[in-house]
This record gives structure tokens, C-alpha cells and sequence, in this order.
């Protein structure tokens, strides 16, 4: 090493007071955000929803013994009670039917999903819950009641039950029919 490269290097390290101010910077810039997202109703309410199927979701893997993703779930709500074929069922989901039956065929393996034929078309099937005991949808709904009283442990009685009545009519006014989208810009 020549006399040189030492002072080189000591050349290109940035000044302390300049690392500092940039660290400062980026921590306020994080501290904005986060202070943002915390008051988006929406952004805490993705989060919040995010948490909680993380939570039951790892309750649901305790109790039926399956590494079930959210992936699995988003399936859920598109299965009727009586079944759904599986082109419809992909369909809902907005995804390929090869992706759809990917999933169906691991739930069906897992025993959480059956195939039984379609009773208005012998020629087709339709994708249902199971019947088998410990893997029904009632014993799913078992793992939301858990995370429904530990809600109402962690917020009390009637802040559970005001955010209830909240979320109910939250839903029914996202769920109306022919709902507006917002606009961009609009507000």
C-alpha cells in the first residue's frame, strides 16, 4: 500500500454530520408515513384486515394440520353451499382455470374440498365444502369465533360490539349493488 491510497479512501468516507442528516431525513420521512397511514381509515382497516387473517389462518393450521394460505382462502366465499363448478368458481376469482383447480385439487387433498358430480349435468362436477368431520366449514367458522372473543377480550364488550354494528353497516354500504367507484382526484 502506497502513502496515497490511504488518503484516497479518506477522501470518499461521507462526513459524519452528512450520514446523520440523511439518516434524519429518511427517519422523518418514515414518521410522516406511518403518521398518514395511521389516519387512513382504509389503510388501518387493509391492515387490520391483513393481521387478522394472518391470525386465523394460523389457527385454522393449528387445528386442521394443513398449510393452508391465504391463497386456499380466497376461495371460500366463491364456493356455494350446494358446490360451484369449477370454471365458475375460477371465473369469481378472476383467475386461470388451471390456477383454480391447483387450488381445489390441494384443498381436495387436504380434505377440506370435495368433488361430486353436478346434478343438473352428469357430465360436469361441482367444487363443495367437505363433509368429513373436523374439516367442515362449521369447524372453520370454530377458528373466527376464537378470534371474535379475543376481540371482544382485548376491546371489551361494547367496543366489540360497536365495531360490529361499524363493520355491518360498512359492509352493506360497500356491498351495494352498482356502487360508485371513486374517480381519480375525486374527494
Amino acid at each position: 500500500m502506497t502513502a496515497r491510497q490511504p488518503q484516497r479512501a479518506a477522501r470518499r468516507e461521507t462526513p459524519p454530520s452528512r450520514d446523520r442528516a440523511k439518516r434524519d431525513a429518511k427517519n422523518r420521512t418514515e414518521s410522516q408515513l406511518e403518521a398518514k397511514k395511521r389516519a387512513s381509515i382504509a389503510q388501518l382497516l387493509f391492515r387490520c384486515a391483513r393481521l387478522l387473517n394472518e391470525r386465523t389462518l394460523a389457527g385454522l393450521r393449528t387445528r386442521i394440520g394443513f398449510a393452508i394460505r391465504p391463497a386456499h382462502t380466497d376461495l371460500f366465499p366463491h364456493i356455494d353451499l350446494e358446490g360451484t363448478p369449477q370454471t365458475l368458481l375460477a371465473e369469481r376469482l378472476g383467475i386461470s382455470k388451471q390456477a383454480g383447480h391447483k387450488r381445489v385439487t390441494e384443498l381436495r387433498q387436504a380434505g377440506l374440498l370435495e368433488i361430486v358430480p353436478d346434478p343438473a349435468d352428469g357430465r360436469t362436477t361441482r367444487v363443495r365444502f367437505s363433509t368429513k368431520r373436523g374439516r367442515t366449514l362449521m369447524d372453520g367458522l370454530l377458528v373466527l369465533a376464537e378470534v371474535d372473543r379475543e376481540l371482544e377480550h382485548t376491546l371489551g364488550k361494547r367496543s366489540a360490539q360497536q365495531l360490529h354494528a361499524t363493520l355491518v353497516r360498512l359492509n352493506d354500504w360497500l356491498s351495494i349493488a352498482g356502487h360508485p367507484k371513486l374517480e381519480p382526484g375525486a374527494g
